[in-house]
């Protein structure tokens, strides 16, 4: 078999076409690579300021659950301070 010179041109426009494709392909991977990291990282920052906010959230609970436990305890005081005068003052007027 005879391959022309009209058949060599064809084939290396075809070869030339190819390699050009190639090498868009290979742009376009070490894009989407970059990419994908660069959402890796934003994912990592993401669940750390997630974690950090959960962190406050646990610690904010806590010192409500402290400051209710201490105001439900003064309140018991005065309430017990209410009483004892109230006592007093029962026994004085009798």
């Amino acid at each position: 078999m005879r391959v022309t010179a009209d058949e060599v041109r064809e084939l290396n426009d075809q070869l030339g076409d190819k390699e050009h494709r190639m090498h868009d392909l290979n742009s376009l991977v070490k894009r989407l690579e970059s990419e994908k990291q660069e959402l890796q990282s934003a994912i990592e920052e993401a669940d750390s300021a997630l974690e950090q906010g959960d962190t406050k959230l646990q610690q904010a609970l806590a010192d409500q659950t402290e400051q209710r436990a201490e105001t439900e305890r003064r309140l018991a005081e005065k309430e017990s301070e209410f009483e004892t005068t109230r006592y007093s003052i029962d026994s004085v007027l009798q």
